[in-house]
C-alpha cells in the first residue's frame, strides 16, 4: 500500500518537470524565430541600400528637362557648356560610329570628338555610348557645369530616371551616371535632329576614319561650317 501511495505521489512531479521542459522548448523556438525574422529584415534593409547604389550611383541632377522640341541648337546659359552627342550605323559595312560636341555659351565649339566603335549589337548602346564618351571628353579637358543632348529619346529617359537596365547597356548607363558626378552634370535633355545636326555630320564624317579623333583648335572644314550654322541660327557668329 504504501508502495503506491509513493508511485502515486511521483507522477505528478514527473508530469510537471515534462511540462517545464517543453515550455522552455518552445520560449527557445520562439526566440530562434525571432531572430531569424530580425535578420531577414535586415537582410531586406541592406538589399535595398546596395540596389540603390548600384542602380542609382551618383545623387540626385539638377534636370531642366527631358525633351525639347526646339527647331535648332540653342547655347546653354553662360558658365555652361553643351555637350551634343550623335551615332551613326552603317548597315552595308557593319560599321559604326559616335560623335560629339563641346560648346559653350557663344556657340564657340572647344572640343570635338569623332571615334569609331565595335562591338555594339544596337543603335541604342551606340548611343548611350556617344553619351558616355561626350562625359569623358568634359572630364578630360577639365570643365565642369555640362548639358548632355541627344536625339534618342530612350537613352535620354534612362539616364534622367537613373534606370540601369540589367544588360550591357545597363554598365553605360551606369558609368555615365558616375561620370556626371565628376563634371557636375546640370541635365540630359532629348532634342530634335535638327538640333542635333552638328554632331550627326560628325559621326557620318567618323565612318571614314581609321581611329578615334579629338580636336580642340581647328575643326574638318564640313564640320566647321555645321557649327558655324548652329552658331549664326542661335544669334552668335565667328
Amino acid at each position: 500500500m504504501d508502495y503506491f501511495r509513493h508511485k502515486a505521489t511521483i507522477k505528478p512531479q514527473y508530469a510537471k518537470s515534462s511540462f517545464g521542459k517543453r515550455s522552455m522548448a518552445g520560449s527557445l523556438r520562439l526566440l530562434l524565430l525571432f531572430a531569424v525574422v530580425l535578420m531577414l529584415l535586415i537582410s531586406v534593409y541592406f538589399a535595398v541600400v546596395l540596389v540603390k547604389q548600384l542602380f542609382i550611383p551618383c545623387g540626385p541632377l539638377k534636370h531642366r528637362e527631358v525633351l525639347s522640341h526646339q527647331p535648332s541648337w540653342k547655347p546653354p546659359e553662360k558658365g555652361v557648356f553643351k555637350i551634343n552627342c550623335d551615332a551613326s550605323f552603317q548597315l552595308r559595312s557593319c560599321m559604326s560610329s559616335v560623335g560629339i560636341v563641346i560648346r559653350d555659351y557663344k556657340g564657340k565649339a572647344i572640343a570635338v570628338r569623332s571615334s569609331p566603335v565595335l562591338g555594339y549589337s544596337s543603335v541604342e548602346m551606340l548611343e548611350a555610348q556617344a553619351c558616355l564618351e561626350g562625359l569623358q571628353l568634359a572630364i578630360d579637358i577639365g570643365i565642369s557645369g555640362v548639358i548632355i543632348e541627344s536625339d534618342d529619346v530612350g537613352v535620354i529617359q534612362l539616364l534622367y530616371d537613373h534606370v540601369v537596365p540589367r544588360t550591357e547597356l545597363g554598365s553605360i548607363i551606369r558609368t555615365s551616371l558616375a561620370l556626371g558626378v565628376s563634371v557636375n552634370l546640370l541635365s540630359f535633355v532629348a532634342v530634335m535632329r535638327e538640333a542635333d545636326s552638328v554632331v550627326h555630320g560628325l559621326a557620318q564624317l567618323t565612318l571614314s576614319l581609321d581611329g578615334p579623333m579629338v580636336w580642340l583648335d581647328e575643326l574638318p572644314s564640313d564640320i566647321a561650317g555645321l557649327v558655324r550654322v548652329d552658331s549664326s541660327s542661335s544669334g552668335y557668329s565667328f
